[in-house]
């Protein structure tokens, strides 16, 4: 690839070349080739004396161009191109910076599909989960990339925020590649967690029992008694569960002849198993 390339969101040419990101550098200090799109991003290329070798990448949403001062810049740089290396980083103010990366080193963003990472049910927020999975592939001669033909797949790994990774200019990993964090549930950890709430389990299931005939008039009463705090703790917890069951199932529940919402117990008492896993994340083991 020459050096007579352009930067835009529409992915323009790869800059995998470290004379084309020098070219772009100067080409842009002499007022050319504006890379400003109808959603007021923009993207900058950086230069700093304590580091000439090196030339920052950033994007930043700003449409009063009211860009961030030089030390902000290069601490949430997406790119650095240096002589013998491209380095590699997903900024936590990224809004649209994943779009920049894919254009500029072919590497493809896409969304983490958490459920592979950690056991359903558990709480996402209290991990340290990637949100993004960066693919490359390899490309056909005319350089068309295909994003979505995942047996094209040469490599796969995560990168979180504030994360940093090196690639050499054929875009071939010269650091380690991280591995996607995996959890499983440690079986004992979570029979203890059950033993501990078993009394509840029971209440549940004694409570259960006493139900009168579930119609809407009765749930627009445990709606307000659920959050009651005069009413004893361990019934609002019961209604709560009943109530959340019921949404989750929307009209599933109820039985249009009778008028009734017919709630199962099995299923109640998995919603408050699920609760409990929410509220115990320390049963999960990391295995990777």
């Amino acid at each position: 690839m020459g050096i007579d390339v352009k930067l835009g969101y529409d992915r323009a040419e790869k800059v995998t070349s470290y004379d084309a990101i020098k070219h772009l550098y100067l080409a842009s200090k002499a007022g050319i080739g504006a890379s400003i799109d109808m959603r007021g991003t923009e993207l900058e290329i950086y230069n700093f004396e304590e580091d000439p070798e090196a030339y920052y990448v950033s994007l930043f949403w700003d449409p009063n161009k009211d860009l961030k001062i030089y030390t902000e810049i290069q601490k949430h740089s997406y790119i650095a191109y240096y002589p013998n290396y491209i380095e590699i980083k997903q900024a936590k103010d990224s809004q649209y910076g994943s779009w920049w990366i894919e254009s500029l080193t072919g590497l493809i963003s896409r969304s983490v599909s958490w459920n592979k990472l950690i056991p359903d049910a558990f709480d996402r927020d209290k991990f340290n989960l990637p949100l993004r999975r960066w693919v490359m592939y390899h490309e056909s001669l005319s350089g068309v990339k295909k994003p979505y033909a995942t047996d094209r797949e040469e490599y796969d790994f995560p990168i979180n925020a504030s994360q940093k990774l090196r690639f050499d200019y054929n875009m071939k990993p010269i650091d380690e590649l991280p591995v996607f964090p995996k959890y499983r549930i440690n079986r004992k950890k979570m029979n203890l967690v059950r033993k501990e709430n078993k009394d509840y389990s029971q209440y549940v299931e004694a409570m259960f029992k006493l139900l009168p005939p579930l119609n809407r008039e009765w749930f627009e009463t445990a709606e307000k008694e659920s959050r009651d705090e005069t009413l004893d703790k361990k019934y609002r917890m019961f209604l709560k569960l009943l109530l959340a069951e019921k949404q989750y199932n929307g009209w599933g529940y109820l039985n249009r002849d009778t008028g009734l919402y017919e709630l199962n117990l099995s299923n109640i008492l998995e919603r408050f198993d699920w609760q409990l896993k929410r509220s115990h994340p320390e049963v999960l083991d990391k295995v990777q």
